[in-house]
């Protein structure tokens, strides 16, 4: 629907692997999209063509791209540079091919809808963490990942899954559903530590009535023994509060480097 309005340009040249990009021919549409064109309500990005340069205006339709320190971080000592937030390229260890990183501790993606009322939708994501271990974070110090749905972008009001390492172990992280409320969060259920944030994760969270629900999982198997106490696979349900909103996001609070988590590739899906 954000596309409504606006004309849609191609541009393509010609390039061999041992030559330069010849002179572009390009193509626009004839007319912009018009409502009737549009036949589903969703969005899916591989970030092979994301625009990672500084955005840090909340445009209904538009991505926001910067980084961001939360307010349940203000007791770690590190600042956000809001300014370099996010790069696509390769990386390390568990990561694999080219992706969506994170350039600086903070890193945040917001994508905020147009002016409609939301209500059902689902948010996957598939990630690999450069740690290959299942600790997914370079220390337990606040060092976190946070998935939105039924998310205010101008607000930081809604839902979120948060992955985040912890004391409790050094093989895993803990999952939990947390509530935002102008920035400030609450755990909505029990965490749990699992093993699943390792290459190719994919991660699920969904928003039927009043149920939020997340599922996690990856078929890279464990090169170590695994612990009984800890989950393969992740699913988390609460019940929340409704709400009308529809934006939907990324929070990266760990290290980056050999610490970072790539993504892949994001599917968002409204009802």
């Amino acid at each position: 629907s954000a596309d409504i309005g606006y004309y849609i340009m191609v541009s393509v040249s010609p390039k061999h692997l041992r030559c330069h990009p010849g002179e572009a021919q390009t193509a626009i549409t004839s007319s912009p999209v018009a409502k009737k064109d549009i036949v589903e309500k969703n969005f899916y990005t591989d970030f092979q063509n994301f625009p990672t340069t500084y955005q840090p205006e909340i445009i209904p339709g538009f991505w926001t791209v910067d980084a961001y320190k939360p307010m349940d971080t203000q007791t770690y000592d590190w600042e956000a540079i809001p300014t370099n937030g996010w790069f696509y390229g390769s990386a390390t260890d568990g990561a694999r091919g080219t992706g969506l990183l994170q350039a600086s501790k903070g890193a945040r993606l917001l994508y905020t809808p147009i002016h409609e009322n939301y209500d059902n939708m689902s948010v996957s994501i598939n990630v690999d963490p450069c740690k290959t271990a299942g600790q997914g974070f370079g220390s337990a110090t606040g060092q976190y990942m946070d998935i939105y749905i039924k998310f205010d972008t101008q607000t930081l009001t809604g839902y979120a899954l948060r992955i985040i390492r912890t004391t409790k172990f050094d093989r895993a992280v803990d999952f939990v559903l947390m509530k935002y409320e102008n920035g400030t969060t609450t755990e909505i259920c029990e965490p749990v530590s699992a093993t699943c944030y390792r290459t190719d994760c994919t991660i699920t969270l969904t928003v039927k009535g009043n149920q939020l629900t997340a599922h996690a999982e990856t078929r890279t198997k464990l090169t170590e023994p695994f612990q009984p106490s800890l989950r393969a696979v992740v699913d988390l349900q609460t019940e929340i509060e409704t709400n009308k909103y529809g934006g939907t996001g990324v929070q990266h609070t760990g290290s980056v480097g050999a610490n970072a988590t790539m993504l892949h590739w994001i599917k968002i899906k409204w009802e």
